[in-house]
């Protein structure tokens, strides 16, 4: 079986790059989609993590605030905060991560 998911969203962050021990680099993304229902607005947060080129990518070509459409495989993670609660994470292994917006907004991808 394979999950796939793909979501439109705003880089709550600057991307972080960071090498595997092997030395294969991969950077990671926190981004925001939000959902209006009703009147509300409801922020969802996805941990997004790419790899080589496209991380490469990422990390020189977007920051915080960046509008991105990703694409990729959903995995869903379970922890403990510090009280003790039972939380989720909603992680992205992204196949593909591209830039959305204008150039003012300096998300331009070379590819």
């Amino acid at each position: 079986m394979y999950s796939k998911i793909i979501i439109c969203g705003r880089l709550g962050r600057d991307p972080e790059m960071a090498y595997t021990k092997g030395g294969d680099n991969y950077a990671t993304l926190a981004v925001a989609v939000n959902d209006k229902r009703k009147g509300e607005e409801e922020t969802t947060w996805y941990r997004v993590t790419c790899w080589r080129k496209q991380a490469a990518f990422v990390t020189e070509y977007l920051n915080k605030g960046s509008t991105v459409l990703v694409d990729g495989r959903l995995k869903v993670s379970e922890y403990t905060n510090k009280q003790g609660e039972k939380k989720f994470s909603l992680d992205i292994d992204a196949n593909t991560v591209q830039a959305i917006g204008s150039k003012n907004e300096n998300n331009q991808s070379p590819f």
